[in-house]
């Protein structure tokens, strides 16, 4: 698992202020900081897939927005390939680490075929001449499983899967190397979870990409994950090689997650 280190986070933290409201500015009461994330040390290598595990609201998905850039940290660094990240990040660095949301409907824009999402993509990023923006946007679709026919297609009239492929279609169109998959399918239904798992792991081994799988079901981290951190309150407090983490737990809080994973009598 010691390969060549693509991503790392070093104390991480990012903190959202209320807004102050006229009572408090009449008293002089200054808002307490939700930290939803506090002080993160995380590393991804080339090729793994890493799974980040915890309960709602200990702080998962606000890491993982931070590492696409979808917010911007309090304190700390991410770097990608021994480079840090700044704030405003370049187009390249933009389409280096792309992300897989949860739920597929929220992310895509209803009033757009997908063919047209993903052209504004290709083309803005110039990922490739305008002459080749069709030719690959059926490969993308092809790479997901999908027919040519769904570029032509809008988000409400794809099931919940085929959404989720969409979802998918559109992360690799920037050509990542760096994944990002935020409880991708723990909003489908259970037959439909394994195809989609299925695909990841088909897409990681032909693409190369490095994954960071997060997830609240262990049974699936365990499936696909080669290392596993675990984060409670906001901070990752054991991290380790799958197995050996889910057989001889160190921490408490890990112990407890583990326990949790349905077990035939």
């Amino acid at each position: 698992m010691a390969g060549e280190e693509i991503l790392a986070v070093e104390r991480l933290a990012r903190h959202f202020v209320p807004q102050v409201s006229v009572i408090d500015r009449l008293f002089g009461t200054k808002p307490t900081p939700n930290r939803a994330v506090d002080g993160v040390d995380l590393v991804l290598h080339k090729g793994e897939t890493l799974g980040l595990v915890g309960e709602s609201g200990c702080g998962k998905s606000t890491l993982a927005r931070l590492i696409v850039g979808l917010h911007r940290p309090t304190a700390g660094v991410i770097r990608y390939a021994g480079e840090v990240l700044p704030a405003k990040r370049t187009r390249a660095q933009q389409r280096a680490i792309q992300m897989v949301f949860q739920d597929p409907y929220s992310s895509l824009n209803p009033r757009m075929t997908v063919g047209q999402m993903l052209s504004e993509l290709l083309r803005f990023h110039k990922v490739v001449p305008r002459t080749k923006v069709r030719e690959r946007s059926r490969e993308l679709m092809h790479l997901v499983g999908l027919p040519d026919r769904a570029l032509g297609q809008r988000p409400r009239q794809f099931s919940g899967g085929q959404r989720q492929r969409v979802g998918i279609a559109r992360a690799l169109a920037l050509e990542p190397t760096v994944l990002l998959a935020d409880e991708p399918v723990s909003a489908l239904d259970v037959s439909v979870q394994a195809t989609i798992i299925n695909l990841f792991a088909d897409l990681k081994a032909a693409l190369g990409l490095s994954v960071i799988f997060v997830s609240h079901d262990m049974a699936v981290v365990r499936q696909i994950c080669e290392r596993t951190v675990v984060m409670y309150q906001r901070r990752i407090v054991e991290t380790g090689i799958t197995d050996a983490l889910f057989d001889d737990p160190a921490h408490p809080y890990t112990r407890l997650l583990t326990g949790s994973i349905p077990r035939l009598p």
